[in-house]
């Protein structure tokens, strides 16, 4: 891939942290370009990519049993919900037990930070947060409202959730110092 040195030479000297969707070959380059960077996997694209092992029926029980593994404190919790999960799907879907296990590496660095940054970086897709700041705005989905009110109190949502999600960060940031390598 020629796109990332592209990119540390037109001026970018490192990412703390690149979520990749599973291309293959882009945790490399990645940390080619800046070897410093955590490479996390799209926790999205993993719970998708479960789904594709498993009969439909089972898809929210499966869900269900995997939130305590990607919501876990720590990567020890997770790796004790993973035993569980393993436990109980293991015979009957060896793929998706194959498929978390060959991504572990890539999947648990995101662990290591607080619940709120952990909400922006655990996708690939930045219109899941914007989806996600609307569904929660007070005028975001009134039925009574007229479309510029309800595009009104989106931009507004938009702005504001952003910038508290922002400020929320900002004062949790010393999570940054436990990340090794960057001051």
């Amino acid at each position: 891939m020629r796109v990332l040195p592209e990119i540390k030479n037109r001026g970018t000297p490192g990412c703390l942290i690149v979520v990749c969707d599973g291309l293959k070959g882009l945790p490399e380059a990645i940390t080619t370009a800046w070897p410093q960077t955590i490479v996390q996997t799209c926790v999205v694209h993993l719970l998708r990519n479960s789904f594709k092992y498993a009969s439909k029926k089972d898809w929210s029980t499966i869900a269900k049993d995997l939130k305590p593994v990607y919501t876990a404190p720590s990567e020890q919790a997770a790796l004790d919900a993973f035993a569980e999960f393993s436990e109980k799907w293991e015979k009957r879907y060896p793929a998706i037990i194959r498929l978390w296990t060959n991504a572990w590496a890539e999947f648990v660095p995101f662990l290591r930070f607080d619940q709120e940054i952990r909400k922006i970086i655990c996708t690939t897709n930045p219109w899941g947060l914007l989806d996600q700041i609307w569904r929660h705005s007070s005028f975001g989905n009134a039925v009574n409202a007229s479309t510029s009110a309800r595009a009104v109190s989106r931009c507004s949502a938009t702005f504001g959730g952003f910038s508290t999600r922002a400020s929320r960060i900002r004062s949790n940031w010393a999570c940054t110092e436990a990340v090794s390598g960057w001051s």
